[in-house]
């Protein structure tokens, strides 16, 4: 099947599936998912007072998704990724406050 609104096939079947997700509310590492799968975004609930990270490794540390500097989280913003993770997908937060969640497959 071939899309002419410049998505993959793969990106439009994945829309249909629908996502889970997953709030946290702690500062921590916190593994999301073990194995691969797909990030679809995170939406930050509560500003955070610190830096996020995000990886696709089941531990804090090696591949980078994506870095989110505190300056950058203020209440109520959606970011949206839509990639592939191998590993797994690791959110690592220090922030007492944190409040997001990660919608993801």
């Amino acid at each position: 099947m071939a899309f002419n609104d410049g998505f993959s096939e793969t990106a439009a079947v994945r829309s249909l599936q629908g996502n889970t997700y997953q709030n946290i509310a702690l500062s921590a590492q916190t593994l999301v998912k073990s194995g691969a799968g797909w990030l679809h975004g995170i939406a930050v609930n509560s500003q955070n007072i610190s830096a996020m990270k995000i990886y696709d490794n089941v531990v804090s540390g090696g591949n980078v998704i994506a870095s989110l500097t505190a300056s950058a989280q203020t209440s109520g913003p959606w970011y949206q990724f839509d990639v592939n993770f191998n590993n797994g997908l690791v959110i690592s937060s220090g922030s007492s406050n944190t409040d997001i969640t990660i919608s993801f497959q």
